[in-house]
């Protein structure tokens, strides 16, 4: 994996390295400013596939970096790392709202570095399928990714990938994140689309999609990420009950508004369903991988919008995603909720 570290401390940057090359990792680049680093992503003859930014450094900070590196369009989605200290904490919002994918605390104890970096390691292949798709012109070719795969869609505000959301939330404090709402939102049809186009076909109706989405949320909205099959999940201050049809309406209708444009490529009219926002409680033994997906589930709750209900959802992800008993109970109630309507 080829790494850039950034950090105007000298003396951090050359321990950084060393915990580094001594956990295996050879291809290493050093930074000690916001602007080097830019300069070192633009003249470097491969692409980098994770970076380690500094969130404090004198000029751009590391936020700053984060926003620039974003704007790269190589670099839309690459993992980042953010390395923080305790009295920077407070800056861990901005960092993720900048596209960080994750942070990391100082003094950087090797074994969580290495964890964090074999994580990146795996989101960096699915940054790489992501381009694979783009430049991928042969129908009669394998699928450069698989319906599942929550790959990470091009040009479109607001969307992070599906590990940094969760990280997001995993990393704010239980108070803030009482304050949030978490809904799913499942696209119609598709599969039958991913059976049907292409590759790169796929990737940008999704993203089509995914910006009309984007811009029909609330203005509470904080960021939100594509899951796979057909899913969104999305990051925002609390939502009222009430207001997931108005919401839904809002989103349906800027799709609609789409149409001529899609059914020229034979894609019948899109429509999306929202579920109830899941709202964490204060207490509560759910986790942040359990709370995205009761979140989606809710999103098939209703067959007259999604097309499918539960069973169905769940049958094409299968049992094999270690849920634990709590959320499988949650699971068969919304069903028999389901079959009672």
């Amino acid at each position: 994996m080829k790494l850039l570290v950034v950090d105007d401390d000298l003396v951090f940057l050359k321990l950084v390295e060393l915990k580094l090359r001594k956990a295996g990792y050879s291809d290493i680049t050093c930074c000690v400013s916001a602007n080097e680093a830019l300069a070192a992503l633009r003249s470097s003859e491969t692409l980098f596939d994770c970076l380690l930014v500094d969130i404090k450094m004198p000029g751009k900070n590391g936020i700053e970096l984060c926003r620039l590196i974003r704007r790269e369009p190589d670099y839309a989605h690459t993992p980042i790392l953010i390395v923080t200290s305790a009295r920077e904490r407070h800056y861990v919002k901005d960092a993720f709202m900048a596209g960080a994918t994750d942070y990391l605390s100082k003094p950087l104890r090797t074994t969580e570095l290495t964890a964090r970096l074999r994580s990146m390691g795996q989101l960096a292949q699915s940054v790489r399928k992501g381009r694979e798709a783009s430049r991928h012109d042969d129908r009669a070719a394998e699928p450069a990714f698989g319906f599942d795969d929550a790959i990470l869609l091009e040009n479109v505000g607001g969307l992070a990938s599906h590990l940094a959301l969760e990280n997001f939330l995993f990393k704010i404090n239980f108070l803030r994140r009482f304050r949030l709402s978490i809904t799913g939102i499942h696209v119609g049809d598709a599969q039958s689309w991913y059976s049907t186009l292409d590759a790169p076909a796929f990737a940008d109706l999704m993203a089509d999609i995914a910006d009309a989405i984007w811009y029909s949320l609330p203005a509470s909205k904080i960021m939100f990420a594509y899951v796979g099959r057909g899913d969104f999940v999305v990051v925002s201050g609390r939502i009222p009950v009430d207001s997931i049809q108005h919401i839904e309406d809002t989103v349906n209708a800027h799709l609609g508004e789409r149409t001529r444009i899609w059914s020229e490529f034979g894609i019948a009219p899109v429509r999306a369903a929202l579920g109830r926002p899941v709202n964490p409680g204060l207490i509560s033994l759910a986790t942040v991988p359990e709370y995205v997906e009761r979140a989606i589930d809710l999103a098939y709750r209703d067959r007259r919008k999604a097309g499918m209900g539960v069973l169905r959802r769940l049958a094409g992800r299968g049992a094999d995603k270690g849920r634990t008993r709590d959320t499988d109970r949650f699971n068969e109630l919304s069903y028999l909720h389901d079959s009672k309507h």
